[in-house]
This record gives structure tokens, C-alpha cells and sequence, in this order.
């Protein structure tokens, strides 16, 4: 378990990428008429302040199993990332060029407005 100071919110401030970063967020599938169910197209977010930092060592260790062997990062916002939950899609995080899919939030709102979320590579790269 990896322990956080009590006052986060410097993190995001201190840190912060300049100009924020895209978060791809899935809407509600609607239903057709005929009874089949339609993929929304995804909502494009701009997030500012975030920080982003990549996962090692024993962070990585905490990782479930199957998302082990992918790259992983740390994203500290201000605003709650959703995971994939309740039929939800997860968001996706477009950062330096790639998309990276949350997998996990802590809400540490109540010491200092900050959420830290973890996300694991999604795509793969091209050469």
C-alpha cells in the first residue's frame, strides 16, 4: 500500500503538465428502435491542473497480475476519473500520444480536492 501526505493537493499544482491533458470519456449506449443497443461516441475532456507520473518498482508490484507486464501510470487531478463499473466504459487518458485506460481512482477529495487514478497502456505503439 503505497502512502500518500495528508495534503495532496500540491501534487497537482507543483506537477502539473501545462495546458492539461485530453480525457476520452464513453457516454451512455442509447437504445434503437429496434431493440438493439448503439455505441455513443466518445465525449472529449480537456483536464487542467493534472499530473502524471510513470509507475516503478513497488508500485508496480500492486498492480493486479494481468496488467503487470503493461506500462502504467499515475494521474493526480482535481476532477474524478471513472473505471470501467456498473456497464460504465473506463475513461481514457490521451498522454504524450498515446491512450492509457483507468483502471483504478482514489479519492483523496477530503485532503485536498485531489483524485489519484491509476491508468495502464491501451494501445499499442507503431514504429
Amino acid at each position: 500500500m503505497s502512502f500518500l501526505p495528508l495534503d495532496v493537493a500540491p501534487l497537482v499544482g507543483d506537477f502539473e503538465i501545462p495546458g492539461g491533458l485530453t480525457v476520452l470519456r464513453s457516454a451512455q449506449p442509447t437504445q434503437n428502435e429496434y431493440g438493439g443497443w448503439d455505441s455513443a461516441a466518445d465525449v472529449a475532456l480537456q483536464i487542467s491542473p493534472i499530473a502524471v507520473h510513470n509507475m516503478t518498482g513497488r508500485d508496480l508490484d500492486q498492480l493486479p497480475e494481468a496488467d503487470r507486464n503493461s506500462e502504467a501510470i499515475r494521474v493526480y487531478t482535481q476532477v474524478r476519473l471513472y473505471v470501467a463499473d456498473g456497464g460504465n466504459a473506463p475513461d481514457v487518458v490521451l498522454y504524450q500520444g498515446r491512450k492509457w485506460r483507468v483502471t483504478q481512482v482514489l479519492d483523496y477529495s477530503i485532503q485536498g480536492g485531489v483524485y489519484v487514478s491509476t491508468a495502464t497502456l491501451q494501445d499499442v505503439q507503431q514504429p
